[in-house]
């Protein structure tokens, strides 16, 4: 049985990228590929701290870049934060416990 691809998977890439007419600096191939995966594996919902594990990376701040890329994180940012909790109609619990409180006022000074 042969190879599903001659050669390397180095040299396929590299002849996809040149059959699409892209071109990249010296060097960057690879990080390319490197910067795909990432993207992809955040997009994807991966855990933030794995993939800084991933690549290698000596601090959180240098991964982070890529949390702008994942499902949640918009969102996480637009429902958990202090304003969107002015926002949002109170439960019943806080209802009930503010009618609870103006009950105890009107008693205590009548």
């Amino acid at each position: 049985m042969g190879r599903l691809f001659q050669g390397t998977s180095h040299q396929a890439f590299r002849g996809a990228i040149e059959r699409l007419g892209i071109h990249l600096p010296d060097g960057q191939m690879t990080h390319v590929l490197r910067h795909t995966f990432a993207s992809h594996y955040v997009m994807d919902d991966g855990n933030i701290l794995k993939l800084k594990d991933i690549l290698g990376h000596k601090t959180l701040a240098m991964t982070i870049r890529y949390a702008k890329l994942a499902p949640k994180h918009l969102a996480d940012a637009t429902t958990k934060n202090p304003l969107a909790q002015l926002d949002r109609p109170q439960s019943v619990h806080q209802n009930e416990q503010k009618e609870g409180e103006t009950c105890a006022r009107k008693a205590v000074s009548h």
